[in-house]
Parts: structure tokens; sequence; C-alpha cells
């Protein structure tokens, strides 16, 4: 028991809680925790339902399902980092994401009803997920602004610095598709490269894009 408690520390729904409530937490809920190792599955819809996971070890890749089957890289998740908590409060059936073990990984998952039972008793925790949603749509609504912005250099900027976030700082960038995600033509894409380029902020060579100033970028998506 005194070992789920010391976990406890680590996640943020716990951040504020009294230790005399974790312990009381520890005897009344019982959250399952699962293994997993390289390329598994971890979680989805039709494996977990509506349940809530935070990681204790290793690390994962969340994947955005398309209708045509293929997938799209969203981000990785770390240690303490959560997911799943839109699961239990959305009335959507369809949330049309994956998650996959990139290495041996260890993850801690609370059902929806120990999340509700959690809510009901725990006051602190509650605020600790209204912030952590309330984070989420901040999050959202920066995000969609930025891609929004005035100029195709800003939406660019945007574009490459999501892709940064997810995938560090060297990728590959197809201009026609990202002309196509901008709703712009390929001729302003390469001028906002050069721009960006000339501002230092990245460069580009061969189809690649390395970030040399992410702070750069994220003062361009303003």
């Amino acid at each position: 028991m005194k070992k789920l408690e010391s976990v406890f520390d680590q996640l943020f729904i716990f951040e504020g809680t009294d230790e005399s409530d974790k312990r009381k937490i520890a005897e009344e809920i019982a959250p399952s925790r699962s293994e997993y190792e390289k390329g598994d599955l971890v979680f989805s819809k039709e494996k977990n339902g509506r349940a809530v996971g935070f990681l204790l070890s290793g690390e994962c890749e969340v994947l955005r399902i398309r209708q045509d089957g293929s997938s799209v890289l969203l981000t990785r998740l770390l240690p303490t980092a959560s997911f799943g908590i839109l699961s239990v409060f959305t009335q959507d059936e369809d949330y049309p994401t994956e998650i996959y073990a990139r290495k041996n990984t260890a993850v801690l998952f609370f059902s929806k009803d120990d999340i509700m039972q959690l809510i009901e008793k725990y006051p602190r925790i509650s605020l600790n997920l209204i912030r952590f949603l309330t984070e989420r749509v901040t999050f959202l609504n920066k995000k969609i602004a930025a891609f929004s912005g005035s100029s195709v250099e800003q939406k660019l900027a945007a574009l490459l610095y999501n892709k940064y976030r997810v995938q560090g700082l060297e990728f590959t960038l197809n201009c026609k598709r990202c002309s196509e995600l901008l709703g712009v033509g390929r001729a302003s894409v390469y001028r906002a490269i050069d721009s960006l380029i000339a501002e230092g902020y990245i460069t580009y060579e061969n189809k690649k894009i390395k970030i040399i100033c992410p702070e750069g970028l994220e003062r361009n998506t303003k």
C-alpha cells in the first residue's frame, strides 16, 4: 500500500492531496497495473473502454487513426503522462486514437468508476482534473489561432513547431502536403521557408527540416 501511495505522489490528479487522503484512496481504490512490450497496443476504445492511464515507466506514442486505416503520430508520452481522461467525460462513442508502447512500458489504469468515486469524495482531485481539462482547451485554442494566422509564415511556423514537439529537431517536410494543409500554393510555402531560414529559425536541405530555434518558431506563431 505504501508503494501505491508513493506512485500517487508522481501523478497530477493527486497534487495537493493530503497524505491521509492518499492512504484512504490506496485502501478504497484498486487501480490495475499493466506491462507492455515494444509495439504492444496499450490503449484503444475496443481494448480499454473508458479508463484513465498513467505511464509509470517506458514510452508510448499516440496515433490518430484515419478512416482509410492509416495513422498519424500525434505525440509521445513519457513517465507520469496521462491519457484517456476525455474518454471518461465525453458521451462520444468514437475517439479515434490508439496508443502503442515504443519500449517496455508500465501503466497504472483507473476505471471510469474509480475516477468518478475520486471526484465525488475528494474535491482537490476534482480541481486538478478541471485544471487539466482547462489547460487542454487553452492549448487547443492557441493551436487553432496559430493555424489561422494572418500570414503563411505564421501558419508554417505553427506547423513546424507542432511537428518539432512530436518528432524532435529534424524531420522530413513534404511541401506539397504542407501546402494542402495550410491552404496555400507551394510557391508561398517555399517563400515562407526562405523567410524562416533568413530569421535563423530553421534550415532546409534535401526535404529535411532542422529546427535551429524552437523558441523563435513559437514566437512567430503569435
